[in-house]
C-alpha cells in the first residue's frame, strides 16, 4: 500500500529525530480527533464521500481520469465545473490544506478558483475578480480570470463584511503545470502560500465551516476549458472537545 503525504507531512518526518517520532508525526495527521482528507484521484469515480458537484453548461462536466480530477467548462459562455469536498473544517479550530492544480493545454478565456470556502453549491466563490465582488460569504481563494487580467490574486472575505484582493499576481500561472496552493488557518488568519512560499495572510469567518475547493469557467463562447486538480489535503480539529 502507497500513501501519498502532502509535503508539509512529509517534512515532518525528514525532520524527525528517531522513528517514535517519524510515527507520532503521521499519528497526529490521522488523529481521529481530526477530520483527514487526503485524495489522490484514482479509477475514474468521484468518491461517494464528496459533494455533489456544481456544473452549469452544455457538456460541463467533473470528471476522474488519468489520476486527475478534472474540472471541465463546457462549450457555453460563462458555463462552469466546481467541486467542494464538504464543510468541515474552520478556522477557529484551526486547519491546514493543500491542493495541487493546474490548468489545460490552453489557458486564454478561462476563470479559475483554488482554496477554501464555505459552500460547495456556488458558481464560484469570486463573482468578479477585476472590482471584486463575491457569491460566496465566506472564502480564501486563488483566483485567475482573463475577463479581468492574467495575474493570479488572492482574494478573500470574512462573513460577507467586503471582499478585497488580498494579494496581487501572486505567482505565474503557465498551461499544463502545476501550481501548489496551501491554506493554513488559524481563528479568522488564513495564511497563503503557492509553491511553498506565504504570498499572504488573509480573512475568513473562523466559526464557519468550509471546505476546499477547485473551480473553472469558461470565458468565450465554445472555447471549452479545463482545470486539472492531483491532489486534495485538509486537516483540522473534528472538534474543540477531544474524544476520550
Amino acid at each position: 500500500m502507497a500513501i501519498h503525504l502532502p509535503d508539509n507531512v512529509a517534512q515532518s518526518f525528514y525532520g524527525a529525530t528517531s522513528a517514535y517520532k517519524a510515527l507520532d508525526n503521521l499519528y497526529r495527521g490521522l488523529d481521529p480527533n481530526n477530520n483527514t482528507l487526503i485524495y489522490v484521484p484514482l479509477g475514474d469515480l468521484i468518491p461517494d464521500e464528496w459533494a455533489a458537484a456544481k456544473t452549469n453548461g452544455t457538456s460541463a462536466a467533473v470528471s476522474v481520469a488519468s489520476g486527475l480530477l478534472t474540472m471541465t467548462t463546457g462549450t457555453d459562455d460563462d458555463g462552469y465545473a466546481g467541486q467542494g469536498f464538504g464543510l468541515f473544517w474552520k478556522g477557529d479550530l484551526g486547519y491546514t490544506s493543500e491542493i495541487i492544480t493546474a490548468p489545460g493545454s490552453a489557458i486564454t478565456t478561462i476563470k479559475f478558483e483554488i482554496g477554501m470556502t464555505d459552500s460547495t453549491a456556488d458558481a464560484g466563490a469570486v463573482n468578479v475578480k477585476a472590482t471584486p465582488s463575491a457569491t460566496a460569504d465566506d472564502f480564501v481563494v486563488l483566483v485567475y480570470d482573463t475577463d479581468d487580467n492574467t495575474q493570479l490574486d488572492v482574494i478573500n472575505q470574512t462573513d460577507g463584511s467586503g471582499v478585497s484582493a488580498a494579494a496581487e499576481n501572486v505567482a505565474t500561472v503557465t498551461a499544463s503545470t502545476m501550481l501548489r496552493a496551501q491554506f493554513r488557518a488559524l481563528t479568522d488568519n488564513v495564511g497563503v502560500f503557492v509553491n511553498g512560499s506565504q504570498v499572504v495572510s488573509g480573512g475568513c469567518q473562523g466559526g464557519d465551516l468550509v471546505t476546499p475547493w477547485v473551480f473553472a469557467q469558461a470565458r468565450a463562447g465554445a472555447a471549452s476549458r479545463t482545470l486539472d486538480t492531483r491532489f486534495v489535503f485538509c486537516v483540522g480539529p473534528y472538534s474543540a472537545t477531544r474524544l476520550p
